[in-house]
């Protein structure tokens, strides 16, 4: 039997990086049919997105074309975007993972990496005793806990952005 799939993509979580823009899709592939117009029925009762939001998804599933008068501009841009945030967490990784107590694997042109923190069990009671997550630290540097994406239970890592210009200089200082 094949594998059921639905893929989600989002017009600011993408390379077109539009924030705020909510707008997005997704795709059903292999599933029965009836759970899929149960799907459909949910999306449809909500609100739909704004204009710009329908917009910005149409540019994306409708990139432009080789031959279109805009196309070597988007290809310029969608590569120089690829490009630098390869860099990006490829440095970002690199210098997370030296650091004692942090692994991270790099992901190559990724928006977020998710380098893990080796916690002692002391500060694992610690942060039980005071009813927090052991991931959610106060250190002055903004991330999400990892334990708010689903992470593997008692792996504690968080995520840390890699779309910020000016990475060299703040991952060198850690």
């Amino acid at each position: 039997m094949p594998i059921s799939l639905v893929s989600f993509h989002s017009t600011s979580k993408g390379v077109v990086g539009e924030c705020g823009r909510r707008g997005g899709y997704f795709e059903v592939v292999n599933v029965a049919d009836d759970v899929v117009a149960q799907m459909y029925k949910m999306v449809s009762v909500g609100l739909c997105p704004p204009l710009s939001g329908q917009i910005g998804v149409d540019c994306v599933v409708r990139p432009p074309k080789e031959g279109e008068a805009s196309y070597p501009l988007y290809k310029s841009e969608t590569s120089e975007t690829h490009e630098v945030l390869a860099q990006r967490t490829q440095l970002m990784a690199k210098r997370l993972d030296a650091l004692p107590g942090i692994s991270c694997h790099n992901s190559p042109g990724a928006l977020y990496l998710y380098p893990r923190i080796d916690l002692p069990p002391k500060a694992i009671e610690a942060a039980q005793k005071a009813s927090k997550a052991p991931d959610a630290l106060a250190t002055g540097i903004c991330v999400v806990p990892g334990s708010g994406f689903g992470q593997k239970e008692d792996t504690h890592h968080y995520r840390l952005t890699c779309l910020c210009p000016g990475v060299e200089e703040y991952v060198n200082s850690l």
